[in-house]
This record gives C-alpha cells, sequence and structure tokens, in this order.
C-alpha cells in the first residue's frame, strides 16, 4: 500500500478492489499488491472511494478526501469543480440515487455540510437549510416500501464537538426532474 493507514475500501461493479489511504492517495489491488493512483489528485489523503452510475448508465470512480471530491478518467483523477461549495471542507462519504431519471450524487463534508450534485451542478446543504451541522461524518441511502428515498446523515455537533443522532433528509418520490427535499429531525 502507499500508505499505512486504509480509510475505505471499494469492490467496484467490475470486481476490482480499490483503497482510499490517509498520504498514499488512491490504490488498486492488481491480483498481487495494491499499486497507488493517485495522478492529479490535489491531495493525497483520501477519506473514501466510490463508484457512482450517470444518467446513461456508465459508471466511474470517485475519490473524496482534503483535496475535495475527483473523478477518475483513465489512469488520472480529475478534480470536481463544485462552484467552491466544499472550500474549508474535505469528503468523507457519498450516496447515489437509483434512479430512474436523473441520477443524484450526495457527497458528505466534513466542514462544508451536505453537497447534491445533479446534471453538472452542485448545491449545498447546511445550517441554513435545516441540517443541524456542517461536521458530516457518513452518509447512507435507503428505500422506503411506497417508494422514494432517505439520506441518512450523521454528525459531529459544532459546538461541542459530541457525536449526535442521524439526521433523515427524506427526499420525496416525484417523477419530475427536480426533486423535492425536505429535512425532519427524526
Amino acid at each position: 500500500l502507499p500508505a499505512p493507514q486504509v480509510n475505505h475500501l471499494l469492490q467496484a461493479r467490475d470486481g476490482t478492489i480499490w483503497a482510499a489511504t490517509l498520504g498514499g492517495g488512491a490504490a488498486r489491488f492488481d491480483g498481487t499488491r495494491f499499486v497507488a493512483v493517485s495522478d492529479g489528485l490535489r491531495d493525497r489523503r483520501l477519506w473514501v472511494v466510490g463508484e457512482a452510475e450517470d444518467d446513461a448508465g456508465g459508471t466511474y470512480l470517485l475519490a473524496g478526501g482534503e483535496g475535495g471530491l475527483a473523478r477518475l478518467e483513465g489512469s488520472r483523477w480529475v478534480p470536481m469543480d463544485v462552484d467552491g461549495l466544499l472550500e474549508g471542507g474535505s469528503v468523507n462519504s457519498l450516496a447515489q440515487t437509483a434512479g430512474p431519471g436523473p441520477r443524484t450524487l450526495w457527497v458528505g463534508s466534513y466542514g462544508a455540510g451536505v453537497l447534491r450534485w445533479r446534471q453538472g451542478r452542485a448545491e449545498r446543504f447546511g445550517p441554513a437549510e435545516g441540517l443541524a451541522s456542517r461536521l458530516v461524518t457518513s452518509l447512507a441511502l435507503t428505500r422506503r416500501p411506497s417508494g422514494g428515498e432517505d439520506l441518512w446523515v450523521s454528525r459531529r455537533n459544532s459546538t461541542d464537538d459530541t457525536f449526535e443522532p442521524p439526521q433523515n433528509l427524506s427526499i420525496a418520490n416525484s417523477s419530475a426532474a427536480d426533486r423535492t427535499l425536505a429535512l425532519s429531525r427524526d
């Protein structure tokens, strides 16, 4: 491994194992050993690697960490432009809606709250939008039996640095291109 600390592991749909390391960037298991794949990363302190699907059904790899969010293109990471919304935050978790329609990628950030990335545009959710804290530690997307999805956000309290119970961001089931985001404190 390019660094001793592994923060996240992923088995991609093609079977490849990926590691997000602290200081060594991303690494791909080639069947014998982990090989660094870090060209293009703004910072090699990674917290998460993930796989996402575009609206056409193609898949791509993402890496998130202290340098923001990047997409693997060939053998090089390309930073994703999120309109400066990640400033002051590090990416630590990813979740994607299943569709149909335009896919939505949710990005959890420690310091910048939650970003919703859809059709090339990013929108931030933090305390002003009803999220209890900008210090996000994890995301989980769940499906409701009646349809629709819920995004669960775990976070730290920004005043006393304690962990808080997960907060539910309910995503209304809609056939419209724009989904409605409703916040609730469960």
